[in-house]
């Protein structure tokens, strides 16, 4: 991800490590401006006074302290209004995370609900913000992303992914991977182009071994076959090895990955629910992962000793052996 810019979702608000900056505030301002009209007003009215004009300078008096109190009430009254916002500052870098339309949107919304009965309700709402945002500065982990949502986060990233730089990724064969459905399709296509443009891209697929003598027949893992090289590397792995030989692995490998470089990875967790995943920028949790990942690939193989072609394509091709 390039410093300063807002992926497209809302989890890039946190990648950045820099302290928050300390801007002046306009409520304080705003209550000093009172004393300010207020010396004026004086000025003013000594002003007149002094070329004989009485009446003028009482009346330049009274207005002036009028509208002084009236701003001071109006300042103080915004600044009660506003305290749940200034938590929320606390925990944000507006102007380096968070567009100033959004925040003068988030205000304005505020500042409608106007009433008392809502007034518990606004503060919860800024409330979990916090803690949300608190949560993902701290963590660098997001919320469980719903499958819309996993999309819009994984497929941008992949296609601003530069030359030199790696994915890697372990496939657990689910039942909504690899299919025909746009997202997929979308998916897949990226990561063609991101090989064909000087990203590694390697990906070990663990698969039952009653699956195995399908594999070429499922149109995703043919492309990836076809199209492999020293950008593009699919691996295998068997699952029923896994689980005689390194259970607590195939444990840890859930139910999948996809991870770029050391920056950032994508976890998969498929729930009935729609739950997809979750993205973390955590340094630790990285590390383990990147870890495990090196760990399955002491087990795997290329897919093209695995995987081979019907043999009324290939007749030559030799049956398939572990």
């Amino acid at each position: 991800m390039k410093k300063n810019k807002r992926a497209k979702d809302v989890y890039s608000s946190a990648w950045q490590n820099k302290p928050p900056q300390n801007h002046p505030s306009r409520i304080e301002s705003l209550a000093a401006t009172p004393w300010i009209e207020t010396f004026f007003a004086v000025i003013v009215g000594l002003i007149f006074l002094a070329v004989g004009k009485r009446e003028l300078a009482e009346l330049t008096w009274v207005i002036g302290v009028a509208l002084s109190f009236t701003r001071y009430a109006f300042s103080k009254k915004l600044e009660e209004e506003m305290l749940p916002l200034h938590k929320l500052t606390s925990v944000m870098d507006l102007q380096r995370q968070m567009s100033v339309s959004q925040f003068q949107e988030m205000i304005r919304i505020y500042l409608e609900i106007t009433e008392p009965e809502f007034r518990r309700v606004k503060d919860t709402i800024i409330t979990e913000a916090i803690e949300r945002l608190s949560e993902l500065a701290q963590q660098k982990t997001s919320d469980q992303l719903a499958t819309g949502d996993y999309y819009n986060w994984l497929l941008p990233i992949i296609q601003s992914t530069l030359h030199g730089s790696s994915m890697w990724a372990v496939s657990m064969m689910l039942s909504i991977e690899w299919d025909d459905s746009p997202a997929e399709q979308s998916f897949l296509r990226l990561n063609l182009d991101a090989a064909q443009r000087g990203v590694f891209v390697e990906r070990i697929f663990v698969v039952p071994q009653s699956v195995i003598p399908n594999l070429y027949s499922i149109k995703a893992i043919r492309e990836q076959l076809d199209n492999a090289g020293d950008y593009l590397k699919p691996l295998v792995v068997e699952r029923e090895f896994l689980e005689a030989h390194d259970p607590q692995l195939l444990k840890q490998l859930g139910d999948g990955l996809i991870a770029f470089d050391s920056r950032v990875a994508l976890i998969d967790t498929l729930t009935p629910e729609g739950i997809r995943g979750y993205v973390t920028m955590n340094p630790g949790r990285i590390t383990r992962l990147r870890r495990m990942f090196e760990n399955l690939r002491v087990h795997a193989r290329p897919l093209s000793e695995v995987v081979k072609a019907p043999q009324s394509e290939h007749p030559n091709s030799a049956e398939m052996s572990r």
